[in-house]
């Protein structure tokens, strides 16, 4: 299945100084109906990493969403290809 993965950043209110990030995937073209999609929170920046890695994104793709995270506080990949079993075993539907 392919499409976006998305991330955001927020505030963590118990650690101010440790931000949380939650992550979507969004399938696109035939299987993408639309509609609400789920949210994976993470606890930390090195949890996101590993996802992403694990869904097979590019170390510079990495970099990219980290820096837009930092300043922006979303980030979005474009054209992941993962399975339905990929999907499911890395909580993303």
């Amino acid at each position: 299945m392919t499409g976006f993965i998305h991330m955001l950043r927020s505030e963590n209110l118990q650690r101010p100084d440790s931000p949380v990030y939650t992550v979507m995937f969004a399938p696109i073209g035939p299987t993408g109906t639309g509609g609400a999609i789920k949210g994976k929170p993470l606890e930390d920046l090195d949890s996101l990493v590993t996802l992403l890695r694990k869904a097979h994104v590019g170390e510079i793709s990495i970099k990219d969403a980290e820096h837009d995270l930092r300043l922006k506080g979303n980030a979005s990949i474009a054209y992941v290809n993962l399975s339905e079993g990929e999907l499911r075993a890395l909580d993303l539907i």
